[in-house]
């Protein structure tokens, strides 16, 4: 059977926009658009603070949209340095 071209131009590009696993795709739920500042505060804001692993890989994921975000960098390396704290490092 031979395939046309718009069959092989399908496949291609449902291959081109397959998300790579299961865990980004849990990240983007709920940011409308992720050029926008808001959409990903509103999503930080909205995970409870004692999740600091996935409060970081939210700002790790927004700071790779918006790498120029002074209170993006700014609140990450605040909620790391509050997260260290906890662990005493002199026992």
């Amino acid at each position: 059977m031979k395939r046309t071209h718009s069959e092989r131009d399908q496949k291609i590009s449902n291959n081109l926009f397959k998300a790579p696993d299961d865990q980004e795709d849990t990240l983007m739920q709920g940011i409308a658009n992720v050029y926008s500042f808001r959409s990903w505060w509103n999503a930080i804001l909205a995970t409870p603070a004692d999740q600091f692993g996935e409060r970081a890989s939210l700002y790790k994921r927004a700071l790779s949209y918006l790498p120029g975000s002074y209170k993006l960098w700014y609140n990450l390396l605040k909620e790391t340095r509050h997260f260290v704290k906890q662990f005493d490092l002199l026992k």
